[in-house]
């Protein structure tokens, strides 16, 4: 299939779905606020109104908002930037088909895996949205593409392409660093007796391509390099370190935080779960209800409060509880049956469930085959994972042992030449290769996947699955290749 016919075969259906959909989401009033400011001539600045000016300081970098701005210059709308995005995916698809051909040989291979890719319903449902996680997407499509062929050609120049990639990215998010794990694996693949020089040379492109924005904010007031804070929203930390402790699902942490972020603290919804008794979510709900009583609103001296009982918990909490509540927060955000990755698939808070109606059916069977393409994804990424482990621990053990039989019989050199696989065993330096080969790409996307959950969900407690929709292009390239590496006819 030539690129033009795979282009039009995953841009339609792209294209369509945008077209019929909504692009508003919870952050698409933000991010359309700060592209027009900056085209107003009031800068990098979320202010509603635009003689204040006030400039956003941490947490946010200037890149997708001045992508919104370009199209917003030429009077586009939100759609037309949803349909370039989806546009400019699948132009990514098309590189990586390159980047699969230089990495496995395989023109077939390639081709199945990017129409999978570009079809994906993971990355396809928040493609509708004015949002930075479908342009994070291409980004992250990009990176794999550019560490499949660093990782066969292992020339410098597409190493310095690798690192623009990632340099830009972060612009756009400061969590795109997540895409230097799969880098840093790379570099472990390879094994050089030269890794310091490729690794210094990585370390000093991104930091020379942050340091620009973090003396901006410095400038202006920051005090913590690349904060996942900023001056947008009420400083809630101490709350937030206390749904820490127990929260284990973004629908917790939504209905606990979002009222606060929003103005309207009595509106607080705190349950209790396997984390929280009902007597500490009561005291919760309490010692809010009070506080507003006496003083009207949220301040300092609440959330200092919430501080101390997150201390107090975390005194108290076993290391099986705080492993078990990692644990937890991880599968619920990645695999929650009830998440809609993007589609059109939520029911109202506001009006209550018609069972029987066709509209909960629809979203009942679209949620339930959404759980099990990314549970089948998992368990095969997680099996192959495994297999791939073991055969190459087999094929080193076996490796091992036939130097030890020939170093034992006395003819070392003669038996070790013998013990090597040759040219004529087709069948064991294929399954070595495979072995090989899947295994690093399930490296590099294990690496990619635990920088996002250590990023995400240890350190900045970020419990929304869309955050994960970059990860899930280099999950399903992994999958896909070892299924039809697998099957012998792809071979």
């Amino acid at each position: 299939m030539s690129n033009i016919s795979l282009f039009l075969v995953l841009c339609v259906p792209r294209v369509v779905y945008v077209l019929l959909t909504d692009q508003t989401a919870g952050d698409t009033a933000l991010y359309s606020r700060i592209a027009t400011n900056i085209l107003s001539g009031c800068g990098f600045s979320a202010s509603s109104e635009p003689s204040i000016c006030e400039p956003i300081i941490g947490g946010y970098f200037p890149g997708y908002p001045f992508f919104l701005s370009l199209f917003y210059y030429f009077d586009f709308s939100n759609k037309t930037v949803a349909v370039a995005t989806a546009v400019i995916f699948v132009l990514s698809i098309l590189y990586l088909r390159r980047s699969i051909e230089v990495f496995t040989g395989n023109v077939r291979i390639a081709l199945l895996i990017c129409v999978a890719l570009g079809l994906s319903p993971l990355t396809l449902g928040f493609s509708r949205f004015i949002l930075i996680e479908p342009i994070l997407t291409v980004f992250s499509v990009l990176v794999l593409a550019q560490s499949l062929i660093y990782l066969k050609r292992q020339k410098q120049i597409d190493l310095l392409f690798l690192l623009i990639l990632i340099s830009i990215s972060v612009y756009f998010k400061p969590t795109a660093v997540i895409f230097v794990a799969p880098l840093l694996m790379v570099f472990g693949i390879l094994k050089k007796s030269k890794f310091i020089f490729p690794f210094s040379m990585a370390a000093l492109i991104l930091f020379v391509a942050v340091l620009p924005w973090e003396l901006r904010n410095r400038n202006l007031g920051n005090e913590s390099l690349l904060s996942g804070t900023s001056n947008i929203y009420p400083d809630v930390k101490g709350y937030h370190f206390w749904l820490k402790t127990w929260v284990t699902t973004e629908y917790e942490r939504a209905y606990a935080t979002f009222p606060v972020w929003g103005g309207e603290p009595y509106d607080v919804q705190i349950k209790k779960n396997l984390f929280l008794s009902e007597s500490e979510a009561s005291h919760a709900r309490s010692l809010i209800t009070a506080h507003l009583a006496g003083a009207g609103k949220w301040d300092a001296a609440l959330d200092s409060r919430f501080h101390l009982l997150a201390q107090s918990r975390l005194e108290h909490q076993s290391l099986f509880e705080f492993i078990a509540l990692r644990a937890g927060q991880t599968a619920a955000v990645l695999l929650h049956p009830a998440n809609s990755w993007g589609f059109p698939l939520s029911f109202s808070v506001e009006r209550p469930v018609e069972w029987a109606s066709k509209d909960f059916i629809y979203k009942i069977a679209g949620k339930a085959i959404l759980f099990v393409y990314k549970f089948c994804i998992f368990i095969f990424f997680l099996y192959f994972f495994l297999y791939a482990v073991r055969s190459l621990l087999c094929h080193w053990y076996n490796f091992r042992k036939n130097i030890q039989r020939s170093l034992s019989a006395g003819s070392a050199t003669s038996n070790l030449k013998a013990s090597i696989p040759k040219a004529g065993s087709q069948v064991a330096r294929a399954n070595v290769e495979f072995n090989a080969s899947v295994f690093q790409l399930i490296l590099l996307s294990l690496a990619l996947l635990m920088a996002s959950v250590f990023l995400h969900v240890f350190l900045f407690f970020a419990l929304e699955h869309r955050y994960f929709v970059p990860v899930v292009p280099w999950i399903e390239t992994a999958v896909f290749y070892a299924i039809l590496v697998r099957l012998r006819r792809f071979r």
